[in-house]
């Protein structure tokens, strides 16, 4: 697989089975591999599965370079936020129900490695 360009970071989240991602990193069942795609030479993606097969995602995105704060499900860029946000879910005034929409890159799609 190859990794867009302009996106610096890959990562490869193994669901079921094992194997190993780029040639020498040992991957198994729930392990996360994070990979460097800033340059041309790293931006490719080669997983080889094990003797029980290979389910894995891969995420591949641009750094934003902000802070991160969480609390259980809620991920934002302070504490203060993340108090902000758990304030009205603590008085029983959860926010609406929101729809999006994702839309998908011209050629991409999952990959099964048996």
């Amino acid at each position: 697989h190859e990794v867009t360009a302009g996106l610096d970071t890959c990562l490869v989240y193994v669901y079921e089975g094992s194997g190993q991602v780029s040639g020498d990193h040992p991957l198994t069942e729930g392990s996360v591999a994070v990979l460097d795609a800033t340059k041309e030479d790293t931006r490719s993606v080669q997983l080889k599965s094990g003797e029980s097969g290979l389910k894995a995602l891969l995420f591949a995105g641009k750094r934003l370079n902000e802070p991160i704060a969480w609390h259980g499900p809620i991920v934002m860029n302070t504490q203060r936020q993340i108090h902000e946000t758990f304030d009205p879910l603590q008085r029983g005034d959860p926010p609406p129900p929101q729809a999006c929409s994702v839309e998908l890159q011209e050629g991409f799609g999952s990959t099964e490695l048996a």
